[in-house]
């Protein structure tokens, strides 16, 4: 038998063959586009050396004993954070590199809610609060919950131009209280 014109075959082959590449394509995209948004939150929030940095001021606050009065507390300065501790904090401030902190209750549920008409608090730290969990369960009993913003300055060597990256952290802190 002689083949008598088999160019439809080819172009409905051509489209089947489309589609599924399409598919596939989307799939990945579908699937590998949230994880790079996660890569990239965790890039700045809970990276390892803030995990760090936010250990060590814990063991600062439970040293000097710290008592929490509200749901949350805002700090912004080295200064409120020294009167409020009866200690001067300036080394251990400056040496961490700390921009802001939150003191809160373990449970931050109710603090997600209040920062977000605090025109003090940067919009990094907002975005980071309403980024963790609401620590509903408390192995360790701890009162209360502190959440850092860390600010790293960055100068590129050979050039004029710096900038500033943010970074955080949250540990749960044993208040007095």
């Amino acid at each position: 038998m002689k083949k008598l014109n088999n160019q439809g075959f080819a172009l409905v082959e051509t489209l089947v063959v489309s589609v599924f590449v399409l598919g596939i394509f989307t799939l990945v995209y579908v699937n590998y586009y949230p994880l790079i948004g996660e890569y990239e939150k965790r890039e700045n929030y809970d990276a390892i050396e803030s995990v760090y940095k936010t250990n060590t001021l814990k063991k600062f606050i439970e040293s000097n004993g710290l008592n929490i009065n509200n749901s949350y507390e805002y700090i912004k300065y080295v200064n409120a954070f020294s009167n409020r501790l009866g200690v001067p904090c300036d080394n251990i401030w400056n040496s961490l590199g700390i921009n802001s902190l939150i003191i809160t209750t373990y449970n931050i549920a109710d603090v997600k809610s209040k920062i977000k008409n605090n025109s003090s608090i940067s919009a990094g730290m907002k975005e980071y609060v309403e980024y963790l969990p609401d620590y509903k369960e408390n192995q360790y009993q701890y009162n209360g919950r502190i959440i850092v913003e860390y600010k790293e300055t960055v100068d590129e060597s050979g050039s004029s131009n710096s900038y500033d990256i943010y970074k955080y952290a949250t540990l749960g802190v044993d208040l007095h209280g």
